[in-house]
This record gives structure tokens, C-alpha cells and sequence, in this order.
């Protein structure tokens, strides 16, 4: 495919998805509001908490819908499709038995208006159509015009290389182990691109830190992006981290952004617009790491003092592998040289159409890659012997060892346990519970029952709370999950969310609740069964993790489902398997 026949493809790609999203949601609008509650697009019973600003707090009395943080919504009387005014889910969180939602609206006299003339008992937040067509086309635009001698991102997407350069007097940290001093070895001799896999726990953040350190105290500007907000600011504080032990020279690292964007950001501060983040650095204003999203490239945000859009000599990408060719080829503008850090095997951009030509739904990662795979980072610092084997095998090719000083870890607990005895034990690392239920879809009182009950042992066997997750595909499982955990404890003592929130984090214990009695249908078993779901979600665990789920699940299925079900029988067949009879004791 040449480059007039790939901006072609992506355009119809971008119309077709927005075309997606728009068949699928405005149906829902026209639904009575009980049922948009039912279907978890909708929520009512909102209690104002303050309005000031543009920036609405409710309480809500009862949640079942599949909304995050970060998703636009739509603040309307009971009918989305009437008086209404676009909003943005900024914070969530509970205090004690009630949650609380922060919402941002962007035009505030809308806000005001409608505050003022309807009364909150009418109110409901229904899900928006989210339209950023206008960014992705005039970036392909953008990049179909590049004359060929400037066309940098044409010879990364197809594979036309230059050859990598050596610097001899260039010293990876000696920390670091073989494979990443390899990574950081072809990213310093970079001309255009170096590809770094990073699988689950293998120190791919402190390697883009490193990366981007070194370029930035040679007085280059590097822009760190990356798929979500929150990948972004990890990266960001682990770039500080490093920088204020003075390793580094005369390196500002900061943030182009929203404010209330930056909220994770430990000792880096977010500016509104680069000019900004300039004036603040006086006469340092090269030897930056500048940290932004791709759409960021496409607006005023990166324009220098001359209103002239910034060209990067460097630009980081993170999560890469979640990032489509149309978001990537936006932020690739904005740079000369470029360093994709990703993983294939984990989650892959979110596609919501259905398309002809299967090349225009892979990531930017998976693109490049294809031609030139680059290092694997091979050692994981996260997982021990008995969690590693299986993704190491599936996923792998077996080349993903464990840390030699953490292979025979096991759960820190205080006291052994009594009632979760294989599930808490030390002598088992992937547990599977059979619990079996006959009608559950998308939530699973029994199987929240089991996952309550062995976090509570657990938290009595002395392991903290911090140290253990859960994991389930289905947002109203997670909303089930916290609110069972409330009840018992008065608050939710651990993290739970859905695998799409939970890529990046860490835990010692990690319990996968897979909610479905059955093989779902259709295109639901197809997302249910993705091996690269799976992946991320069984890969949070350091020492233990224990998959609750019904075996039902694993009979023969739809020919289309087939591969992500022989890795789902594959997990089932190598772990320690609890049969159960019910609920669980109290």
C-alpha cells in the first residue's frame, strides 16, 4: 500500500468508526430512561453538590452504568436528545456509602442555564457521541502534502529505514540488563525509529526515562506521548524521579495540558500551552521533556513565541500498541525521530466498526513492527516463576524469564490462611475457582461473593489492601464488586476496575472475576475471548493470581471465538482448580 492508497483507507476508517459510535448510540437516546439505566448508558437520582465555574458536583444515589472517568456525558432533563449540555467525567470517587461525580462542562453559560432551569430530581447523564474527526482528517491532510524529502513518517509506516547509527561513547545505566541496555543502545544511535516491546513488568518506564533524559541533557526537546492521560503522566513522573537525583543536567520536564488532566503528576508541573511552559523556563528553554497527548500536536498548545508549531527532535511514545494509525500519524508531525514502546500482545486500539481491510485497525506499534520488530525487553521484574510461565509460553514464545531474586516469591502473608487455603496459599501461583451460576451476563453476585470473601481473608491473614486488585471485563461487575466491599468494610480497600483501566498497574494478589455463566454471543464473545485481554489482566499479579469463573464458559464455542477460547481452556488446564458449592462460608 503507497501512501495516497493509506490516507485513503484511514479517512474511510475514521468515518466508519464515527459512523459506529453514532448507529450504536442514538438508539439508546430514544429509549424510555429506565431502560437507558438498565442498559448502563444513564444515570439519574443525582444530588448537586456545587456548581461553580463550569464545574458541576453530584451525589449519586445509584450507579449502574459503565461510565469512567474521562467519558463525555450528556447532562440532560430525561431526554438526551433535548435541552442538554456536554459534559466530561472528571473525578469519581466514594465518600464512605455515596459517590461522587466531578463534571466539567466547557461552555459554561450552557451550564448555567440549565442548572437554573431544571431541577436536579429531573436530571440524568446519558452517554455523548464523541466527534474528533476534524483533528484526525487534517492531520492526513497534513501528512498526504509532505513533500518526499520531508516525508519522515512514509518511511516509518512502510519500512524505509535508514540504517542505525553506533555512538561509542554511548553507556547504558548499569543497572540496567542485557535486554534494555540493548533497547537504549539503538534508541541513542536512532536516526527515525526504534521499536522497544516492552511485555508486562519489564522496566519499559524506566527505560523511556532514561531515553529520554539522555537526549533532553544534550539539549534536545523531546515530547513523551502516549494512548491515555494517565500513561502520559506516569512516564512523566518517572522522567522527574530520575532528574531530580541529579543524574541529569539542566533537564525541565513538564506538561502541555489541561489542568485537570494532570491531577496524577507528582512534582511536574502542567502548563497550558508550551509558550507558557517557556517563559516559565527563561533562558533554559532547550534540554526539555515535554509531555502531551497527539491530539495536542494538531492545536495551538505546541506553538512556539512566533506561533509556529513545534517540530520535536525526538518523540516518545508510549502504549504505543493502543494507539491507532490515524492518532499516531497526527502526533508524528509534530517530531524528527520517533521511538515506539509498546506491546502487541496487550491491549490493542479500541475499533468499534467493522472494516474490509484489517491493516487500518492495527496500531501504530503493530505497523512498525511488522518490519522491524526491534528489542524485547525479556526479564520481568514483576511476576514470579508460577504467574510468569503461562503468558511467557502463550504469549512469548517462552522468551520472558522472571527475575532471578523474585521467581519463588510468594504473598506476604502474616498468618496462613484457613478458609481460602489454595487460593492465599503459598504453594500454587495461578488459582482458578469453578463457581458455577446459570443466567449472569455482565454482573455475578456469586462469583463478587467469592472475590469479597477471599480479600477479606486475606486482609486478615495480614496482606494490605494496596496490594490487591481485581480485575472483570464488565463495568457493572466492577460497580457490584465496590459496592459489596463497602458494605463489609465501609469503603472499597482495594482496587477494582476493568481491564482496559487496569494495563500498568501492579499488585501482589490479583483476582480475575469473569462474571459470564456462558459463551456470550456474537460480537461480545469476540471481545470477551481477545488473548490480548486476558493478557493484561492475569499479567497484573506479582505472586498469586486467582480467576474466578464459571467452566461453562469454556465449551465449544462460536468458530470465530475459537482462538481466544483454546487460550482461555489453556489457563483453565494449567492452574489449580477450586470446585465450589455455592456461595462461599461466612
Amino acid at each position: 500500500m503507497d501512501k495516497t492508497l493509506l490516507v485513503t483507507a484511514l479517512k474511510q476508517f475514521i468515518e466508519t468508526e464515527f459512523q459506529a459510535q453514532k448507529d450504536a448510540l442514538t438508539p439508546l437516546w430514544k429509549l424510555p430512561v429506565a431502560r437507558r439505566i438498565q442498559e448502563g448508558v444513564c444515570v439519574t437520582d443525582l444530588r448537586l453538590r456545587s456548581v461553580n465555574d463550569g464545574v458541576l458536583r453530584v451525589q449519586i444515589t445509584t450507579n449502574l452504568s459503565r461510565f469512567r472517568t474521562g467519558d463525555a456525558l450528556l447532562l440532560n432533563a430525561g431526554d438526551p436528545t433535548g435541552a442538554r449540555v456536554p459534559v466530561t467525567l472528571e473525578d469519581d470517587h466514594d465518600v464512605g456509602t455515596m459517590t461522587i461525580w466531578t463534571l466539567r462542562a466547557f461552555q459554561k453559560g450552557l451550564l448555567d442555564q440549565f442548572t437554573r432551569h431544571y431541577r436536579p430530581e429531573v436530571w440524568c447523564l446519558d452517554q455523548d457521541l464523541v466527534d474528533l474527526r476534524d483533528f484526525t482528517l487534517k492531520a492526513l491532510d497534513q501528512y498526504q502534502n509532505l513533500p518526499k524529502a520531508e516525508d519522515r513518517i512514509s518511511r516509518v509506516l512502510f519500512g524505509n529505514l535508514p540504517a542505525p547509527g553506533v555512538d561509542p561513547f554511548v553507556f547504558p545505566p548499569p543497572e540496567f540488563n542485557g535486554s534494555q541496555q540493548q533497547a537504549y543502545r539503538s534508541a541513542m544511535g536512532n536516526p527515525l525509529l526504534t521499536v522497544i516491546q516492552g511485555p508486562p513488568g519489564t522496566g519499559k518506564t524506566s527505560v523511556l526515562a532514561e531515553i529520554a533524559l539522555r537526549y533532553a541533557s544534550r539539549g534536545e526537546m523531546v515530547m513523551v506521548t502516549g494512548f491515555t492521560h494517565r500513561s502520559i503522566n506516569n512516564a512523566l513522573n518517572r522522567i522527574q524521579s530520575l532528574n531530580s537525583q541529579h543524574k541529569y543536567s539542566s533537564v525541565r520536564v513538564f506538561k502541555v495540558g489541561q489542568k485537570y488532566n494532570a491531577d496524577d503528576l507528582v512534582d511536574v508541573k502542567n502548563f497550558e500551552t508550551l509558550q507558557d511552559a517557556q517563559a516559565a523556563a527563561g533562558s533554559h528553554r532547550r534540554g526539555m521533556v515535554v509531555g502531551a497527548t497527539c491530539f495536542a500536536v494538531g492545536t495551538k498548545r505546541l506553538h512556539d513565541e512566533h506561533k509556529r508549531p513545534v517540530v520535536f527532535d525526538l518523540q516518545i511514545f508510549d502504549e504505543a500498541s493502543q494507539m491507532s494509525l490515524p492518532v499516531a500519524i497526527m502526533g508524528m508531525l509534530g517530531a524528527r525521530r520517533y521511538v515506539m514502546i509498546g506491546d502487541h500482545q496487550q491491549m490493542p486500539p479500541v475499533i468499534v466498526g467493522q472494516h474490509e481491510d484489517p491493516s487500518v485497525t492495527r496500531s501504530v506499534f503493530e505497523t512498525v513492527f511488522s518490519h522491524s520488530p526491534g528489542t524485547m525487553l525479556d526479564t520481568t521484574y514483576r511476576m514470579n516463576h508460577g504467574v510468569n510461565r503461562f503468558p511467557s509460553d502463550t504469549f512469548y514464545r517462552g522468551k520472558l524469564v522472571s527475575f532471578p531474586g523474585i521467581q519463588d516469591r510468594t504473598l506476604p502473608l502474616l498468618k496462613p490462611p484457613v478458609k481460602h487455603v489454595l487460593e492465599l496459599g503459598s504453594e500454587h501461583a495461578s488459582v482458578w475457582v469453578e463457581v458455577y451460576h446459570q443466567v449472569e451476563t455482565t454482573s455475578s453476585p456469586l462469583e463478587a461473593d467469592w472475590v469479597c470473601s477471599i480479600i477479606e481473608e486475606a486482609l486478615q491473614c495480614g496482606l494490605p489492601a494496596r496490594e490487591m486488585a481485581v480485575v472483570t471485563p464488565y463495568r457493572l461487575q466492577v460497580r457490584l464488586i465496590r459496592q459489596l466491599l463497602r458494605q463489609r468494610f465501609g469503603q472499597v480497600p482495594v482496587l477494582v476496575d476493568t481491564v482496559e483501566r487496569i494495563q500498568g498497574q501492579e499488585r501482589e494478589l490479583v483476582l480475575v472475576s469473569l462474571v459470564s455463566s456462558s459463551m456470550p454471543q456474537d460480537d461480545q464473545a469476540e471481545f470477551f475471548f481477545q488473548p490480548n485481554r486476558l493478557n493484561v489482566a492475569i499479567t497484573r499479579a506479582k505472586c498469586k493470581r486467582v480467576v474466578v469463573g464459571n467452566p461453562a464458559l469454556l465449551g465449544e464455542g462460536a468458530q470465530h471465538a475459537v482462538e481466544g477460547l483454546e487460550v482461555f481452556r489453556a489457563l483453565h488446564e494449567c492452574s489449580v482448580r477450586v470446585q465450589t458449592m455455592g456461595a462461599p462460608t461466612t
